[in-house]
């Protein structure tokens, strides 16, 4: 009895250990005639999903051999098979238990029925035959399985990680398959070969990434798509050959294959991501022209490669090489239009030369321009050659080129672009041909070339854009030549030695040459603070505008006696200049042409000045200004401001064409001057409009002028030819009159002149004068005793100041029709400014240096938007208040608003 017990005990044991060795790990070696095979029961996908239909899969373990081991494992049923499982059922527990089944003696699967495979991740069994039914091995299905043969027949997908780790050392993907995913075979550190099924359209991520034993694979036509790393640390993978079809590969395809020697990428690829990084043996790079912007760098962390080429067709770069150390040729063709920002070349240290065609270390296919950022940021570039066929250098192309020292432009250059060559900080000459066809050097194209020391601009030279040659320190001789017309601001800013400027051919020497020129282009040495003489031409007949402007060392320089214009700023800001002579002949001087210059003691202006921007002499209150009264220099509206003196009265003559309105010359003239400098006027004869009406004794001399017989000035403000106003048919009923006033015309306005002396003798224009608190300035005489006079201030401590309508003065009956420019200046304590009812018009800053906040009323109807001046109400506060008639309201709030006033209107 106890026998049978121990036996019963030990037949108990031995079947528990075989049911857990064949569930968990392993099946033990059965008693054939009594101990059948067991069936294991699995699930077809997730055990919540099991289908009325019955999709399951039947998992049974034989032995084929007959050892007495099981050694096959088959796996039937319908549907998608799921994890292999084997329940453990506790009648007494509530919940079910499932654990894998891996039988670690089965040497053979065999799966049927079901379409796909899963589960079967760590399984010792070396072999896999998977029937028709069988189409895919899922995600992770063998992974780290010890499985070395698949023998499929119709399997048409391999998933991610569905083989990973596994132990293949070959494997034909089949003809059927067409698509392995990422990580298929990631990490089979036993696969040495692989050959790709004719029908695989796609290669995914890493899929046979740190396959270390991988030595030679062949990407077939069919494929069209390699993911990302999929070859990634192949380490002993020495050649991959891609057949044409091969379109996208999507980065670092073939990172760290450190055996591969070279990689030529067939015609048909259309997409480059991330190049080829880190491998360490290849010496030669190929990316064909179909590939049109390949993305990142080509080639990165290869110490080997000695050669890129890109085919014609590509159009776009991202990026060169990085990290190349013995690179030394790089082919580029002329297909390519655009660079992207980025720095194409980094730490490649023999990447030095940069020319048209082979034997340098880059080899470039352009013929008509270089495109912008091309070589930006290559330091190691040492010398630059240019096909001779090029118009044109592209922005920033070789700017931060530090190890740049010479360039030679060929005559057929026409353009360079902006920030060309800046920071190239070793540059030290610029050859440019005499036939050279150099227009334009765009904004900023050598800024910072700190070693640059001289530039010859070709004649034939344009235009110079802003920053153009900023911050080139060792620049001291440069040719600007007559073709040179425009110059933008700062093109010379920061050339500390380019200190004097002067014309070619005088015997002297000078760091700016100019040429035989006429004109200088507007703002050539703007901002130069470094420039301290200038000796222009006596050729130039025009200075233009902000030609010096900034040149705060400006110390001298010379107004030639056939300048005939000075355009706006032209010297503006020109702190340290000292003295100006403005020579007769000058007709016209632009705004600000003198602002800013407060080391001038005065300015004397030409009887020939026509007309005078606004702010042309320094801001300086007691600056002397020596000018005519009634021309473009009369300053008397300023005299509370600045010092001016006159040098006369004047008035205006201007001859012009009848019929045409061409102005043929317009001049002012001294009271009882003569007039000599008439031009020579052909017939049909000019009209001459004469507008000195309150001026007589003026002489006309006939030299230098051809107007027939007639010497006198009519009455009528018309010049006849003899006698007759051909072209003024309005005059002809006057003829008669005419031709006796011509014979007593010069009695006439002596009698006129006496006249008007006799009606207001103790007063004249410009003649000041003040009355109780306040000042004014006689503008115009009227009648007897009556004159109309500008308020130019009050006494400095007043707190209330009234412009009243009229004031007597010396007897005579002046009207209030004026506001003078400063005529508040210095008054620091006034509160209110009442403006009577016949001010006309209120001047250039009225109200300048008043308080800021005061309140004004304002009484008149009669001003309007060409009375009151821009800048009228310049120095008032938001917190001003003007009140004016309720009549006016909206017209005054809307047009004092225009002219710059800032506080609030009100009626």
């Amino acid at each position: 009895m106890i026998n049978m017990m121990r036996r019963i005990e030990i037949i108990i044991a031995i079947t528990l250990i075989m049911v857990f060795m064949c569930s968990n790990k392993a099946f033990a070696v059965p008693d054939q005639s009594t101990d059948p095979a067991p069936a294991l029961h699995g699930y077809c996908g997730d055990t919540k999903d099991i289908d009325s239909e019955g999709h399951n899969a039947t998992y049974v373990c034989s032995d084929e051999d007959g050892d007495g081991a099981y050694d096959t494992l088959r796996i039937t049923g319908t549907g998608r098979m799921g994890e292999l499982q084997k329940e453990l059922e506790d009648p007494t527990a509530t919940n079910k238990y499932y654990y894998y089944v891996h039988p670690r003696n089965i040497e053979i699967v065999y799966i049927n029925g079901v379409c796909n495979v899963a589960g079967m991740n760590g399984s010792h069994a070396e072999t896999f035959v998977l029937g028709d039914s069988v189409t895919s091995i899922d995600d992770s299905a063998m992974y780290s399985a010890k499985v070395k043969t698949i023998i499929a027949s119709n399997l048409k997908k391999i998933g991610k990680k569905a083989l990973a780790l596994s132990s293949l050392e070959q494997y034909d993907i089949p003809d059927t398959v067409t698509e392995v995913d990422s990580e298929a075979f990631y990490a089979c550190n036993q696969l040495k070969k692989v050959t790709i099924g004719n029908n695989v359209k796609s290669i995914g991520a890493s899929a046979f990434s740190t396959c270390t034993k991988l030595e030679y694979i062949k990407i077939p036509s069919n494929v069209k798509t390699i993911g990302h790393l999929a070859f990634y640390r192949c380490s002993s993978l020495q050649k991959i050959d891609f057949e044409y079809g091969l379109e996208e590969t999507y980065g670092d395809i073939l990172n760290n294959c450190e055996s591969i020697t070279e990689v030529i990428l067939p015609d048909s690829l259309k997409q480059l991501y991330n190049g080829f990084s880190s491998m360490e043996n290849v010496t030669y790079i190929y990316v064909p022209g179909s590939v049109k912007e390949p993305q990142y760098f080509i080639a990165s962390s290869c110490p080997s490669l000695k050669r890129i080429t890109l085919g014609n067709g590509v159009a776009k770069l991202n990026g060169i090489a990085s990290h190349c150390d013995i690179l030394n040729e790089i082919n580029l063709p002329g297909s390519i239009n655009e660079f992207t920002m980025n720095k194409q070349i980094y730490d490649c240290p023999h990447i030095k030369t940069v020319g048209p065609v082979k034997g340098y270390n880059i080899n470039y296919g352009w013929t008509k321009s270089i495109p912008q950022y091309a070589f930006r940021d290559i330091e190691t570039i040492e010398s630059v050659v240019f096909a001779d066929t090029l118009t044109e250098i592209g922005v920033s192309t070789f700017s931060n080129c530090s190890n740049l020292k010479h360039i030679n432009f060929p005559d057929s250059i026409q353009t360079v672009g902006g920030s060309a060559f800046t920071d190239c900080c070793l540059l030290e000459g610029i050859e440019v041909g005499k036939n050279s066809h150099l227009k334009t050097i765009s904004n900023g194209a050598f800024n910072n070339c700190e070693a640059l020391t001289s530039f010859h601009f070709p004649e034939g030279m344009e235009s110079l854009a802003d920053y153009a040659f900023y911050g080139c320190c060792e620049l001291n001789d440069i040719y600007i030549p007559d073709s040179l017309t425009r110059c933008e601001q700062y093109t010379f800013k920061g050339c500390v030695e380019l200190k004097t400027l002067g014309p070619a051919g005088d015997g002297n020497s000078y760091n700016v040459t100019l040429g035989s020129k006429t004109r200088l282009p507007n703002l050539l040495m703007a901002h130069n603070e470094f420039l301290e003489s200038a000796v222009l031409p006596e050729t130039l007949t025009e200075i233009s505008s902000s030609v010096f402007w900034g040149c705060t060392e400006l110390r001298t320089v010379n107004i030639p006696k056939n300048v005939k214009i000075i355009r706006s700023s032209a010297f503006a800001g020109c702190e340290k200049l000292e003295a100006i002579t403005i020579p007769e002949g000058v007709l016209e001087i632009g705004g600000s042409a003198f602002y800013g210059c407060n080391s001038l003691k005065s300015i004397t202006f030409p009887l020939s000045l026509r007309s005078k921007g606004s702010w042309v002499v320094p801001d300086k209150k007691g600056f002397d200004i020596y000018g005519y009264d009634n021309s473009p220099s009369d300053y008397h509206y300023y005299d509370t401001y600045y010092n001016y003196h006159s040098l006369g009265k004047t008035c205006r003559i201007i001859f012009s064409d009848s019929h045409t309105g061409t102005k043929y010359y317009d001049l002012y003239v001294l009271e009882n001057g003569t007039i000599d400098s008439f031009p020579e006027l052909q017939s049909p004869g000019p009209e001459y409009v004469f507008q000195c009406w309150t001026m007589w004794g003026t002489t006309v001399v006939e030299t230098g002028y051809n107007v027939g017989n007639q010497t006198q000035i009519s009455l009528y403000a018309k010049w006849y030819v003899n006698g007759v106003p051909e072209y003024d048919p309005s005059a002809k009923d006057k003829q008669n009159n005419n031709q006796n006033n011509n014979s007593n015309n010069n009695a006439n306005k002596n009698n006129n002149s006496s006249a008007n002396n006799s009606n207001n003798s103790n007063i004249g224009v410009n003649y000041t004068a003040s009355v109780g608190n306040n000042n004014y300035k006689v503008i115009s005489v009227s009648g007897t005793n009556k004159c109309n006079v500008s308020y130019t201030g009050c006494k400095t401590k007043v707190k209330n100041a009234s412009v009243g309508d009229t004031v007597s003065i010396n007897g005579n009956a002046c009207t209030i029709t004026e506001i003078g420019s400063y005529a508040f200046y210095g008054c620091t304590k006034l509160k209110k400014i009442t403006i009577g009812k016949n001010v006309k018009s209120i001047r250039y800053n009225a109200f300048y240096g008043c308080k800021k906040n005061v309140k004004i009323i304002i009484k008149t109807k009669k001003l309007s938007k060409k009375t009151v001046d821009s800048g009228a109400f310049n120095g008032l506060s938001k917190k001003s208040v003007i009140i004016v008639p309720k009549s006016k309201y909206k017209t005054y709030k809307k047009m004092f608003k225009s002219k710059g006033f800032k506080g609030k209107v009100k009626k």
